[in-house]
């Protein structure tokens, strides 16, 4: 019913792959840091049409669920 074998190598497995998804997180995490605070300028400096542009953008993104934006960017992408 249980088997140990079966566990220490799924756990091997998964364990392998920490340190790219990890790497990805932090990529992501910089990466969002950057965009954001970019749009936070835009919005400061009053800037006239990347305002408008930044704007639009959140008011869309902030109307839709987070699980839709993934499988967008998932299957979008490529």
């Amino acid at each position: 019913m249980f088997e140990s074998e079966i566990l220490l190598q799924d756990t091997r497995e998964i364990l392998s792959v920490v340190p790219a998804t990890l790497a990805m997180a932090l990529m992501i995490f910089v990466l969002s840091t950057i965009v954001g605070s970019l749009f936070a300028f835009v919005e400061y400096r009053r800037v006239p049409v990347l305002r408008e542009l930044v704007t639009v953008y959140k008011v869309i993104l902030k109307g839709v669920p987070m699980v839709i934006v993934i499988f967008l960017s998932y299957f979008g992408l490529p």
